[in-house]
Formats: structure tokens, sequence, C-alpha cells
């Protein structure tokens, strides 16, 4: 049994990874989102969704950062440079009483250097993916050609993009705004 929270820094970026492990997965995973793009009765209804069942992913961002208990959780995974004492809190909500959980944070090469500063004295083994010689998971392959394909879709129509194509663009452009500290 597993139960999995991926935070990330925005809501767009919560939505868009959501959306790829949604349709790279399709119904072998549960996959959940919580944002505040939603409405509070769904994020309560999503939020008790997660907290009953288990073998089930949940993608959020900062509405679930603080004030949220969600049992049996075994496994945080932060998206983005985070402020020590958010990653600590985040990262409890693994290994509870007594139970097991791992945390993972995934950084870009931009972001290392200054989470190694802003973690520094945590028990943290740092470990890196060269992107640029290719990357070989099934899941990233996925994900890359739902994106081809559709951003060819557009190119095709000359339409505006949509779909994955134009929330990759808000996902980056909410995600750049967060970095800048706009």
């Amino acid at each position: 049994n597993f139960k999995v929270i991926i935070f990330s820094s925005t809501a767009r970026v919560c939505g868009l990874l959501a959306e790829f492990f949604g349709r790279a997965y399709g119904k072998s995973r549960k996959v959940l989102q919580i944002h505040s793009r939603m409405s509070q009765s769904k994020r309560t209804s999503t939020s008790m969704k997660f907290r009953n069942e288990s073998n089930v992913i949940l993608f959020t961002s900062d509405v679930s950062a603080r004030g949220v208990d969600y049992p049996d959780v075994t496994y945080v995974i932060q998206v983005g440079l985070v402020e020590k004492a958010t990653y600590i809190h985040r990262l409890g909500r693994t290994a509870r009483i007594g139970k097991n959980g791992k945390g993972l944070i995934i950084l870009n090469d931009n972001e290392f250097k200054g989470a190694m500063r802003v973690l520094s004295g945590l028990p943290i083994k740092p470990s890196s993916i060269d992107f640029k010689s290719g990357v070989s998971h099934p899941l990233v392959s996925r994900v890359l050609s739902m994106v081809k394909l559709e951003q060819q879709k557009t190119e095709t129509t000359g339409k505006e993009p949509q779909g994955l194509v134009k929330a990759c663009g808000q996902a980056y452009v909410a995600w750049l705004v967060k970095a800048c500290g706009q």
C-alpha cells in the first residue's frame, strides 16, 4: 500500500503534473489534485477521498501545506525550492506514529545550490539525473510523446494552444512568477 503527496510551488504546476500522471497512467493509478484554483467544496471532497483511500497519489500546492492531516502517507515529493521550515513540515506528513516514510525533493540545476544552502544541516543525500543525455523512464517518454502530439496538432491547425500545450505554458509562467518572487 502506498499514499504519496507531491507538492508543487503553484496551482498551475500542480494541475499540470496531475494531468500528466493521470494521462500517462490512465486508470491504473488513482491520481488526485488539490490547489487554490479549485472550489473549497472540491478541495474538501478530494481531501477526504485522499484521506480514506490507499494506493493513491495526491498532487497539491501550498493549500495543503498546513493544517491538514493525512494518515498513512508513505512518500512526500517536493518539486522546487522551499524554505527549510516548509520542507520539514511537509516531510513530517510521512513516518508518523512510528510508521516508515520517505521524502524526495526535485530541483532544477539553478535551484540546487540555493536548496543545499537553505536545507543545510538536514540529512539529505543529493543525486542527479542528466536530462541532456536523455531520460529512459517510461513515464517521462509517455509524457513527452503526449505533449509533442498536442503541439503538432496546434501547429497543424494554426489555432491557439489547447490541452497540455496550453497547460505547459501557463504552468511555466506561474512558476516563473513564483521564482521571481512576484
